[in-house]
């Protein structure tokens, strides 16, 4: 997923899009809010994908130009994206809030695996038994 959002970027690159969007970006939005609404746009995209797949690689190029045209910190912009990204990087929608929906909880999990690992048996055997 992070080659494939990686190659998107690169299009939009080339494409002019990312030139487009930080002209818009510079001009409409104060340099004191930038760090803000950059950790407000993570945050939402993060609700539905993934940080480090989808987000990042959206965000990330954005960074220098913006940086450059606003004298604002790029650290502070990265910063602000990762941070506001992993902020609902749990949510039931994302990668990682899925993983932790679909997990069982920990007494069934600890008496699935122990039980079926202490007595020489797959965990598929023991939930087959019960």
């Amino acid at each position: 997923m992070i080659c494939g959002m990686g190659m998107l970027i690169q299009d939009a690159i080339k494409a002019g899009a990312i030139d487009a969007l930080t002209c818009w970006l510079g001009s409409s939005i104060s340099p004191y809010l930038l760090p803000v609404v950059f950790g407000i746009i993570a945050g939402f995209m993060s609700l539905f994908s993934s940080t480090l797949g989808v987000v990042t690689p959206t965000l990330f190029p954005l960074v220098p130009q913006l940086a450059d045209s606003l004298s604002v910190s790029p650290m502070l912009l990265f910063t602000a994206i990762v941070v506001g990204a992993q902020g609902t990087a749990i949510s039931a929608f994302s990668p990682g809030g899925s993983l932790i929906l679909g997990s069982p909880l920990m007494s069934q999990s600890a008496t699935l695996c122990f039980r079926g690992f202490c007595s020489g048996r797959r965990r598929s055997d023991s939930l087959l038994r019960r």
